[in-house]
């Protein structure tokens, strides 16, 4: 099925034209690197695409998973393309990076952090600070 794929870049414009779905998604990275915006990819028949239709097509093509897991079930894809793809789209605003439960995780470890702090005595903190040292000469 071919592909055509264009972008615009002040007041440049370019288009191609590709036969798979593989070569879109490599020169949809190449236009972003290359700092070209409102990137549009359309089928042979004028429908537009959006990347994830393209990146289900690639997989396809290749004979693979739609869309491919990482090895602890992570939502980033594993393979480079998909990778890529979602980075873009990240970066395109067309999807929000999800960081799940760990920025609140981290604002409450640093409440915790000065909870805990004012409630230890000087010897306490020392303790644990004397473990600390030992545990970083240790790794050296």
């Amino acid at each position: 099925m071919p592909f055509v794929i264009s972008a615009m870049r002040s007041k440049q414009t370019v288009s191609f034209r590709l036969d798979t779905a593989t070569e879109v998604l490599a020169k949809f990275y190449k236009l972003y690197e290359q700092n070209f915006l409102h990137v549009k990819i359309s089928n042979e028949h004028g429908k537009r695409l959006s990347v994830d239709d393209v990146v289900r097509l690639a997989a396809l093509q290749k004979g693979g998973a739609v869309m491919p897991r990482g090895p602890k079930g992570e939502e980033r894809p594993a393979d480079v393309i998909g990778n890529a793809v979602k980075v873009i789209k990240i970066a395109t605003g067309e999807e929000r990076d999800d960081y799940g439960k760990t920025p609140n995780r981290a604002k409450g470890g640093r409440k915790g952090g000065k909870r805990r702090a004012a409630k230890l005595t000087p010897q306490e903190r020392s303790e644990i600070a004397r473990a600390a040292a030992a545990a970083r000469w240790k790794k050296g």
